[in-house]
Parts: C-alpha cells; structure tokens; sequence
C-alpha cells in the first residue's frame, strides 16, 4: 500500500479499486462511513503556519472529492 491512498478491495482480493489516488497529494488519517455509502476523511498535511489539512467527502459514487473543512493545520509536537 502507498501512503496517502486509500483503496477498496473485495473480500476475495479478486478485484481492487482505487479511491484516493496517492497522487492527489493527501495524508489521508481517519475515516467516518456514512449510510449512503461515501465516506469523510481526515488530511494531515501542512502545519499551524501552513494549514493545508481538513475534512473531505468522498461521494458513494467515487466520483469526487469534496472539501468540507478546508485549510486547517496539524497539531505541532513539542518535546518538553
């Protein structure tokens, strides 16, 4: 598996479908299903000084990528 992607695969591993391409640049982290078969996501990228993270949507029909809380940052680790 690549990092950044996500991918459905059946539960026979006969067939295998890309839905998160890892080339559209996410860190994908969590995942939330919904009911009608889409899915959010949360992306990691970025920092509080370069807020590139957010929520996204993915609709059951895999056809987009919906941004849903756009621009926020990571939280920043600090050893104490």
């Amino acid at each position: 598996m690549q990092r950044g992607s996500v991918r459905a695969i059946e539960p026979d591993g006969t067939r295998e479908q890309m839905i998160v391409a890892t080339d559209a640049g996410f860190l994908v982290n969590d995942l939330v299903f919904d009911n009608q078969g889409g899915f959010y996501f949360t992306d990691s990228r970025g920092n509080s000084a370069d807020p590139q993270g957010g929520v996204f949507y993915v609709s059951p029909n895999v056809g987009s990528i919906h941004a849903i809380l756009p621009g926020l940052a990571v939280r920043e680790r600090h050893s104490d």
